[in-house]
């Protein structure tokens, strides 16, 4: 009778360690499930910003033609589940599962001042006015909610925030940094390194968290 009560004890600790790795594999996939769908959320919200650079969109689906081009043109990538790849004088980092666009960038090495300043004119042609410069070596284009901001948004939407501390809300930026500043003069003969990059700090936050 005491083996039969040992047994059926036993047995009730395993049927309990049972359910609850039930219960935890449960949780687990609906935690993935749910991050997964968040993701794509903030995969939409980016694309939906239409921040496109020579035929190539942040958040965005690479087409056929993009992928074939991927495939002829590697480039080692240190981010898991990402492969990179290039497109003539661009570099592209996408999602493997996916096929979405996470970054975009392009960098000259030894580039003159008036090479970065047509740099920062084909930008301006494409994405506006930026909305702040530092250092006449940094160019932003900011994105929020709604669209890029202004200078004046830029401004505006800071001081609206209720607490200092808190940050503004940028979904995604375009990225201007030159090692020549841009503007000086007295700097044609000046040579250094440049690159811009398109990406979103909150889709690749959440990607990788």
């Amino acid at each position: 009778m005491k083996k039969f009560t040992f047994f059926i004890g036993y047995l009730c600790k395993i049927i309990i360690l049972i359910s609850l790795a039930a219960t935890v594999q449960a949780a687990d996939e609906l935690y993935d499930k749910n991050r997964a769908e968040n993701i794509l959320d903030i995969y939409a919200k980016v694309e939906s910003l239409k921040i496109s650079w020579h035929g190539y969109t942040l958040g965005g689906k690479l087409n056929h033609s993009q992928k074939e081009i991927a495939q002829k043109n590697p480039l080692p990538s240190t981010v898991s589940s990402t492969y990179k790849f290039k497109d003539k004088e661009l570099n592209i980092v996408a999602d493997s599962k996916t096929d979405r666009v996470l970054i975009v960038f392009e960098i000259i090495e030894n580039g003159s001042q008036q090479k970065v300043r047509d740099m920062l004119g084909s930008l301006v042609i494409v994405f506006n006015d930026p909305t702040l410069s530092a250092h006449d070596k940094i160019v932003y284009w900011a994105y929020g909610e709604n669209g890029k901001y202004s200078p004046t948004q830029f401004e505006e939407a800071k001081e609206n925030l209720k607490n200092k501390q808190d940050t503004l809300p940028i979904i995604a930026t375009v990225k201007l940094q030159s090692e020549v500043p841009i503007m000086e003069k007295g700097q044609d003969k000046a040579s250094g390194r440049a690159y811009y990059i398109i990406s979103s700090e909150r889709l690749l936050k959440n990607r990788i968290s």
